[in-house]
């Protein structure tokens, strides 16, 4: 059967370690309730998008695709949350829904996100 062996020195540490744990603040006690982590600053980094103009489908919708796109471009921006990708960086223009989008010319500027919109106003609604 083994015995425990125990030296002074290391009585006096184990003695001075249970000696010293009251002094320990509350905080690096152990807890017995559920762990709480309080987080009070971050970075948060603005997720960069792309807002090429609105296609408008007749002439008659050129100018509300236009005041579309800058509303929604406005919208983002204002949260904090989206930096958009100024058009004179953009690669390529989105003309028509059914052509296809050229991805890599997106991810090249560094577009995370891709707007896109077509408006069409027929009898004077949009």
């Amino acid at each position: 059967m083994p015995t425990l062996m125990l030296t002074r020195r290391s009585l006096l540490l184990t003695g001075s370690a249970l000696a010293a744990s009251p002094l320990l603040p509350a905080r690096a006690r152990a807890q017995t309730g559920p762990l709480r982590i309080e987080i009070t600053e971050g970075v948060i980094e603005p997720l960069p998008f792309a807002i090429p103009s609105f296609i408008a489908r007749n002439g008659a919708a050129a100018d509300a695709a236009a005041d579309i796109t800058r509303v929604i471009a406005a919208d983002l921006r204002g949260t904090g949350l989206f930096r958009q990708i100024p058009d004179t960086a953009h690669i390529s223009t989105v003309t028509s829904f059914d052509a296809p989008i050229l991805y890599p010319d997106w991810q090249a500027i560094n577009a995370q996100a891709l707007i896109v919109g077509e408006v069409e106003e027929q009898r004077r609604r949009v």
